[in-house]
């Protein structure tokens, strides 16, 4: 039963992994441009490629070069590619090379995951054919490192069902559904790294070494470090396993020998001629010199390099769930790192009294992991690879590590049930995290009833209409906006949207996209199509906002021009600024400060007067009074209402201050919600000395009906406050 579970997992992976696939656009994994490029190449050239510098690089004119940026690569996953994909032409390749100027001219990383821009339609070429024959390679290579996973389970536990949630642990991690699910030489030398550790730990098994096992591993090793220099860990692993087994007693001296000696013969005679011609072109076997001059760190790009707190940290949770490229990374839930923490937590501290059968297993797995950490850690120190994924080689002895842990722990249900969540995150994840990430334009038939209009034009380039999708956001919330438009630009302008304060016109937020990952020099002029656009808040720190409206600022961006194109309405007429209404910004944190007098005054059943306070009641001819008025909104209405504040003497109007309650008009009132403002009035310069004056209060609308105040609970439709105005000399 436990065996067919197994399979069961290698099927439901290889789903997983395709849908993964699907969710990410072309080459927006992680390099997988330059990785899938360094096949193309070889077919086309001939010949293995060379490592050229930033400044050759730069000078090239043809994409498929300038991003050739993996020649420091070993070259057998990449051969192995090129056969698989030669059948196809790829002659469409360069139309999936448009980089996204969002990115490399404006420098705007936020919101902008793509690292290319995409078009909404069907490519024309066979490009797309050849990157899912590798990503299928790549699918394939994760199946053979789930089942070496599995096989290594079965020779440490006795339990048949630890070996099966080992591999279902190694299953569920969506880094590692989404790597395989992609053109990367890291899939194959984490299958090459597993293969390694399970035969190692099979030799223990057998207490024997056959000629098979030498060829085997010579075999394995030998491609390990013609796939990437990392790998060559996997030779300490092997040869340190062989030690012991000596030392142990489990075969012979001089087996164990002759095993070590064949290995490195075979490597030198598959492998070795790669690092003499590194040696021969740059001076170095490693090729370290020319690989620094390309990925060095005085060429980072992510806001956490140079950090090492937070590298480790990215580390982390890379290890779990990332995708996407370094400059904008993909991040899960919070929630799954608090859960893998915790789960990593208990099987380390299960570990610690877990009895293996041999406890040399455990100090061979134990040694996997910590190798390939402190490899990662070296490797980080010249060049930027703070990746979790290149950590996956060591998926083989942490899973088994895991389990054993929690099986001392947990009953075998309960080891189960906690990777429940895993799996709950792995499965959701292509259709909630990857594809809000990557959203591409969506064609519409005809736009949705009742949203707002916008009716803006740039050339050919027509903003049609918006929806904001959130009632309500929280600061450092994200907004998001689905934008209708129709048409194209050729200056290919980015779409720039900024969050701004509706009460001091202050930013709140930005963002700068390609709609939907598209270029818009290349849209279908007569499609009307849908862009779904997120827009992160700015930080506010302790700054505490009342309830107001966040308006959106729309301009379209040429990146090549570096200037923002002119808009205008249907009618032709310019367009200084784009202003649409965004959504109402609530802080949790804003409370109404105190006033002098309390009152419970409802006007319409709408908004209640809390409390005011009068600057100064006792005044002098020609003085102004703060009238301070906390209300509270008890319901939104239909149309915008305004608010009158008046001075009377005699039932006479001396002085008023109209107008909404700043940045929040009544359509978008929500209940529940507190808001004090500030009218001032002023006492006429030719003020009667011991004159008396009084302040009115009402809410009123003028529209096509006419002239309508909100009635009040006293009866009437206006309140007069019970303090009132005295002249002095």
């Amino acid at each position: 039963m436990a065996r067919r579970i197994a399979y069961c997992i290698l099927v439901v992976f290889a789903i997983l992994a395709g849908s993964y696939g699907r969710a990410m656009p072309p080459f927006e994994s992680a390099d997988e441009a330059p990785h899938f490029l360094y096949s193309h190449h070889l077919l086309i050239d001939k010949k293995l490629p060379r490592i050229l510098s930033r400044q050759v690089i730069a000078q090239q004119t043809d994409p498929t070069r300038t991003w050739s940026i993996e020649t420091h690569q070993p070259p057998l996953y990449y051969m192995i590619g090129a056969l698989l994909i030669s059948p196809t032409k790829r002659d469409d390749l360069t139309a999936y090379l448009r980089p996204n100027e969002a990115i490399f001219t404006m420098n705007i990383t936020e919101h902008n995951p793509n690292k290319w821009l995409h078009p909404p339609g069907i490519y024309e070429g066979d490009t797309h054919i050849a990157l899912w024959i590798l990503r299928g390679f790549s699918i394939l290579l994760g199946m053979v490192t789930l089942w070496c996973v599995y096989q290594t389970g079965r020779l440490i536990f006795e339990d048949d069902w630890l070996p099966v949630i080992s591999m279902g642990l190694v299953a569920f991690i969506p880094t590692f559904l989404s790597i395989s699910a992609s053109v990367n030489n890291d899939n194959l030398v984490t299958t090459l790294y597993a293969l390694g550790v399970y035969w190692s730990l099979r030799l223990w098994k057998k207490l024997q070494i056959r000629w098979q096992d030498t060829l085997v591993l010579s075999l394995i090793l030998s491609a390990i470090i013609l796939t990437k220099l990392t790998g060559a860990s996997l030779y300490v692993v092997v040869f340190g396993a062989l030690m012991w087994g000596v030392h142990r007693g489990y075969y012979a001296r001089r087996d164990a020998l002759r095993l070590a000696g064949v290995v490195v013969i075979v490597s030198f005679v598959l492998a070795g001629w790669w690092y003499l011609r590194n040696w021969q072109l740059y001076g170095d076997p490693l090729a370290f010199g020319a690989t620094r001059s390309i990925w060095g760190r005085e060429y980072e790009i992510a806001a956490t390099s140079g950090d090492w707190l937070a590298e480790l940290l990215r580390i982390g949770k890379s290890f779990w769930m990332m995708v996407g490229h370094l400059h904008e990374p993909v991040y899960g839930p919070t929630w799954v790192y608090i859960y893998v923490g915790f789960i990593t937590i208990i099987g380390l501290f299960g570990l610690i009294r877990y009895k293996f059968c041999r406890q040399d297993t455990l100090i061979l797995l134990v040694g996997v992991c910590g190798l390939l950490i402190a490899v990662l850690l070296m490797g980080t120190r010249s060049i930027d690879i703070s990746y979790g994924r290149l950590l996956f080689p060591a998926l083989v002895a942490f899973a088994p590590l895991m389990v054993a842990g929690w099986s001392h722990l947990l009953t075998r249900l309960g080891t189960m049930i906690l990777l429940f969540p895993l799996i709950l995150i792995a499965v959701t994840a292509p259709s909630i995290v990857i594809s809000r990430a990557y959203s591409p334009l969506e064609p519409f038939s005809a736009l949705p009833e009742d949203i707002p209009l916008i009716g803006a034009e740039s050339g050919n380039l027509r903003l049609l209409a918006y929806e904001v999708q959130q009632m309500v956001l929280n600061p450092n919330d994200t907004m998001t906006i689905d934008l209708y438009l129709r048409g194209s630009h050729p200056d290919n302008p980015m779409l720039m949207l900024t969050a701004l304060d509706s009460v001091t016109n202050e930013r709140l937020g930005f963002t700068g996209v390609f709609p939907g990952m598209a270029a818009t020099d290349s849209l279908d002029p007569d499609q009307l199509y849908k862009a779904r656009v997120q827009l992160k808040l700015d930080e506010v720190g302790d700054v505490v906002l009342s309830p107001r409206m966040i308006r959106l600022q729309v301009v379209w961006f040429s990146p090549s021009l570096f200037e923002a194109l002119p808009m205008t309405d249907g009618a032709g007429n310019p367009i200084e600024t784009l202003l649409l209404d965004g959504t109402l910004l609530i802080d949790e944190r804003y409370t109404t400060p105190d006033t002098r007098y309390e009152v419970d005054v409802v006007f319409g059943d709408a908004i209640r007067l809390t409390g005011y306070t009068i600057s100064n009641t006792d005044v002098r001819p020609g003085e102004t009074v703060d009238v301070i008025l906390n209300w509270d909104v008890l319901q939104p209405l239909a149309d915008d209402w305004t608010l009158t504040v008046q001075l009377i003497q005699d039932g006479v109007l001396v002085d008023q201050h109209d107008g909404m309650l700043p940045g929040y008009p009544s359509t978008f009132w929500r209940e529940d919600t507190s808001v004090q403002i500030v009218r001032q009035l002023t006492v006429p310069l030719n003020a009667p000395l011991d004159a008396t004056y009084h302040i009115l209060l009402a809410w009123y609308k003028v529209d096509e009906t006419g002239f309508t105040r909100l009635a009040v609970n006293n009866g009437d439709t206006v309140f007069m406050l019970p303090q009132v105005l005295n002249v002095l000399e």
